[in-house]
């Protein structure tokens, strides 16, 4: 599952809108929607758990097998997914994702 459709489920469930869930989070109108292409950071992700009282696993999708996704989501999924089980800080995978947009991009530039 895509983590916008996750979110959107979520605020269907919760009967809120997802203007309201980006305004509650002080997030920039129409950002989560954006989140399918550009990958948010875990800390995002977070809050947005939070908000509705789900782990991660219930947004990032933690049922969707990784051999469907392909470069950078299939690493954020896979970093995201230890450093919830190794309770890793959330700026420290932040960092470790940096490289891999970095590594990512030189791939894409080539």
């Amino acid at each position: 599952m895509e983590i916008v459709s996750a979110i959107k489920d979520l605020c269907r469930k919760h009967g809120t809108s997802m203007a309201r869930l980006e305004r509650e989070l002080g997030f920039a109108a129409g950002s989560i929607c954006k989140w399918d292409s550009k990958i948010p950071s875990v800390e995002r992700i977070a809050r947005v758990a939070d908000y509705f009282g789900v782990t991660l696993d219930a947004i990032i999708g933690r049922g969707q097998s990784l051999e469907s996704l392909t470069g950078i989501q299939e690493v954020y999924l896979s970093l995201a997914r230890s450093a919830q089980e190794k309770g890793i800080d959330a700026a420290d995978l932040e960092i470790l994702m940096e490289a891999a947009r970095s590594i990512q991009n030189r791939k894409n530039e080539q």
